[in-house]
């Protein structure tokens, strides 16, 4: 899996690979390199203390014990990047997915960089900075498109990205509560952040269309997100999703197979998250410029 991210470092390119024995061979270039790796094991889901006790809840639902079966390790990823998954939720709302990744793949296109290391040449991109975003013109937007609304959502987000990288140390309430202060930024939107920056295995994205069809119905026999259902954390709705044969993730990933170790999404634009359960060893490594050898971490599986 290859995936890009801009980190307080600066852009970074990452590629893992998932080996027969469980474990993950992580590489990674360009200056947020060190960080990525650093950053890794949180992004595999090593961070998701809850882990245990949901597969003890778990095995009172005939479906998510099955589930669980089927991806025993499946954990919840932390990536600790807001506002890299903030700007790809905000042109997702209101929209169609198709009218979503047209306006997400022209932005990366006309205002991402190139990726650092190989992943240039397989024209992989990073994400614009906050810094890029809120300088883009009305009718730059337009001819994404995008239209004026989230627009003007992800300008404001630009104008405060610092502050809103810092809720990743807050409890997940008050990292909410911040971002639904902003104008634009509702239940959904800060739900799908949450889920992919914060590690939020209880962030739902009620209001979603999928969530009646696929995840209401299957847990409770009917299509359905009401408040009702919402004792029903959203760890179990991504597990009935993984289960389903499609995994959600930071840049809605191509349909992952059952290959006997947790479903690793695959994206063109790289900015997907994985989910592993297992703990980073990695030796001390060289970090490169863009191009030089790739720093090196292993992920032993559990």
């Amino acid at each position: 899996m290859w995936r890009t991210a801009r980190t307080p470092d600066g852009p970074a390119t990452l590629r893992l690979l998932a080996e027969l024995d469980g474990s993950v061979l992580a590489e990674t270039w360009g200056p947020g390199a060190g960080w990525t790796l650093d950053a890794l094991p949180a992004m595999l889901g090593d961070g998701d203390a809850g882990a245990a006790d949901f597969a003890q809840l778990a095995q009172h639902d005939p479906f998510l014990a099955e589930a669980l079966r089927r991806h025993p390790h499946w954990r919840v990823p932390r990536s600790g990047l807001v506002f890299e998954a903030l700007l790809p939720a905000i042109l997702e709302q209101k929209v169609t997915g198709h009218e979503a990744w047209a306006g997400w793949r022209a932005l990366l296109r006309r205002f991402g960089d190139p990726a650092p290391g190989p992943a240039r040449d397989l024209g992989l991109r990073v994400a614009p900075h906050a810094d890029t975003v809120r300088r883009i013109p009305s009718w730059e937007w337009l001819a994404l498109p995008v239209d004026p609304a989230r627009s003007r959502t992800a300008v404001l987000a630009a104008r405060v990205a610092p502050a809103l990288e810092r809720t990743t140390g807050l409890e997940h309430a008050e990292a909410e509560r911040i971002l639904r202060t902003l104008p634009g930024i509702g239940v959904w939107t800060a739900a799908e952040v949450r889920q992919r920056a914060h590690g939020d295995a209880d962030a739902v994205s009620f209001g979603d269309y999928h969530i009646p069809s696929t995840i209401g119905y299957t847990l409770t026999g009917a299509p359905t997100d009401q408040p009702d259902w919402r004792t029903c954390s959203g760890r179990s709705g991504r597990t009935v999703t993984g289960c389903s044969g499609w995994w959600s993730c930071a840049a809605r990933c191509a349909p992952a197979a059952d290959r006997g170790w947790p479903p690793v999404g695959t994206c063109p634009v790289a900015t997907a998250d994985a989910a592993e359960g297992s703990q980073l060893r990695s030796p001390a490594r060289p970090v490169g410029p863009s191009g030089s050898t790739p720093a090196r971490g292993r992920c032993p599986g559990t």
